[in-house]
């Protein structure tokens, strides 16, 4: 999973989330660092805890949002929304940089018919590139 969010000069920023648990908050000691006046210091924490990620308010004068409501503790949903002081942070799954096997297949079957060649040679070259990238 991962937090996508805008600096406080409009610079996008990702932040992949893992096992360790992320602060949000206006100090420098805070992981995620937003300078706004209304984002606490230590604003708020999310972790992963049984597989799911939660958010917890760090009593933070401005409240945490998840979607518009307020949130002392939430499950986060792919999707969600999360807004710290004026910031919103949004709670997303890493996207795929590599097509799933049915676009491979689309396209593999559409090289098949535009190059005419068939299913051996095609065969060969997912096999020699699969090849290619095991050995550096």
């Amino acid at each position: 999973m991962q937090l996508r969010f805008n600096t406080d000069q409009g610079q996008p920023v990702t932040v992949r989330l893992g096992a360790a648990p992320i602060t949000v908050g206006r100090s420098e000691k805070a992981d995620i660092v937003l300078t706004s006046g209304s984002v606490s210091p230590l604003h708020c924490s999310i972790r992963q805890w049984d597989n799911d990620y939660v958010i917890k308010n760090l009593d933070s004068a401005n409240q945490t949002y998840v979607n518009g409501q307020i949130a002392d503790v939430a499950r986060l949903d792919a999707g969600d929304k999360i807004t710290v002081g004026g910031h919103n942070l949004f709670f997303e799954r890493i996207s795929r940089k590599s097509p799933g096997a049915n676009t491979m297949i689309r396209t593999i079957g559409k090289e098949m018919s535009s190059e005419k060649k068939g299913y051996s040679a095609m065969l060969g070259e997912l096999v020699m590139e699969a090849e290619k990238k095991k050995d550096p």
